[in-house]
């Protein structure tokens, strides 16, 4: 029990230094030991999905062309939150569930299953409906998708709970654009881009994921 709180609280340390890598070989022990813990299998998929998110950074890939080892990471971790949710889905347990789904939104969305995404927000915000990342989730999805209307009202809404204008402000201008409303765009790209934008500024690591609290499971 000990070695297994120890093992833990390094993992913890690993994440608050913003080292995932080390949190994740760490939460892999940790669930091979114990697969069914809810604990170690968020914070395993949040660390996986947080690496993964940076190698596409460092690497400036789009997720159409990630390679198989990569996507093969962002598929072990939906295939976990999948069994988290499975979980908790009879257990008193809201923060938990909620954050699963925002993050398997994330995973979904990084292997091209955007409906299957937004199902997840959805009920995400069914559940807690002032979740901000999930409707930043939601809003990548439907621009993946086309449903540039539903993203902007999806943007909205996440910069009306608190979430920064600056972290989505080229996805706000595309779909101002996108759904017609080019003096809005123009407003709000004044002073922020130089060139006109194009489908490429769209950034998936502008992606949100769910970091569990840096304390004991409740």
């Amino acid at each position: 029990m000990l070695t297994f709180l120890s093992d833990y609280f390094e993992a913890l340390k690993n994440v608050n230094n913003g080292n995932y890598g080390a949190a994740e070989q760490i939460f892999r022990g940790l669930v091979g030991q114990k697969p069914d813990d809810t604990n170690y299998l968020v914070h395993l998929a949040a660390s996986i999905l947080i690496n993964g998110r940076d190698t596409m950074v460092e690497q400036n890939k789009v997720a159409g062309r990630m390679t198989p080892e990569l996507r093969e990471s962002f598929a072990e971790a939906e295939r976990m939150l999948s069994r988290v949710i499975d979980l908790l889905s009879s257990k008193e347990s809201k923060r938990r569930l909620v954050g699963a789904h925002i993050n398997r939104s994330f995973a979904r969305i990084m292997l091209g299953k955007q409906k299957g995404a937004i199902e997840d927000c959805e009920e995400a915000l069914r559940v807690a409906p002032e979740t901000k990342d999930a409707h930043l989730n939601k809003s990548k999805a439907e621009i993946e998708l086309g449903a540039y209307f539903e993203a902007l009202q999806s943007l909205q809404r996440y910069v009306e709970l608190g979430g920064s204008t600056d972290f989505v402000i080229r996805d706000l201008a595309l779909c101002y654009f996108r759904t017609g409303q080019i003096t809005n765009a123009k407003d709000l790209l004044h002073g922020y881009l130089d060139r006109e934008l194009v489908s490429e500024d769209i950034t998936l690591a502008g992606l949100a994921v769910h970091v569990y609290d840096l304390a004991c499971p409740r």
